[in-house]
């Protein structure tokens, strides 16, 4: 009786949106938002605020910076 939850997921660079073309499935994980530069900490300025209180899983490698 599971379902589907209808997720948006933002990306921080035009590589990873791309990766979203390829995906079987579009209704599984929609393309949400892209920011304006490629970088972590504009991705967490400009990332849209889509009700009073959200949660944002950031997975990122263990090179990344920690500015988010």
């Amino acid at each position: 009786k599971a379902s589907f939850p209808n997720v948006q997921v933002a990306v921080v660079g035009s590589g990873t949106a791309s990766a979203f073309e390829n995906i079987e499935n579009p209704n599984l994980l929609n393309l949400g938002f892209k920011p304006s530069k490629a970088i972590g900490r504009v991705l967490a300025r400009e990332l849209p605020k889509l009700r009073e209180t959200c949660s944002v899983l950031y997975p990122a490698s263990m090179k990344a910076s920690d500015e988010i």
